[in-house]
């Protein structure tokens, strides 16, 4: 999926996705509230335990032009 952003201002931000496989526009988790949708963050930051902090999955947007790559797992 490609996602583009226009009114962007720089700074610093964090990303996460998920894949919404039944389109109720949350990440669906089991009684554990684990998620059973696809989910990944900005710098492929870890998620074992809850969402990563704020230090790993920030990235600095500073350029006109930028790519960002998310794996979703």
């Amino acid at each position: 999926m490609v996602v583009k952003i226009d009114s962007l201002q720089y700074g610093y931000y964090a990303v996460k996705v998920f894949h919404d496989e039944n389109s109720n526009e949350e990440i669906d988790t089991n009684f554990l509230g684990i998620p059973t949708e696809d989910y990944g963050y900005s710098n492929n930051a870890s998620a074992w335990f809850g969402p990563p902090s704020w230090e790993n999955a920030k990235f600095l947007f500073d350029k006109k032009d930028m790519t960002l790559e998310i794996s979703v797992d």
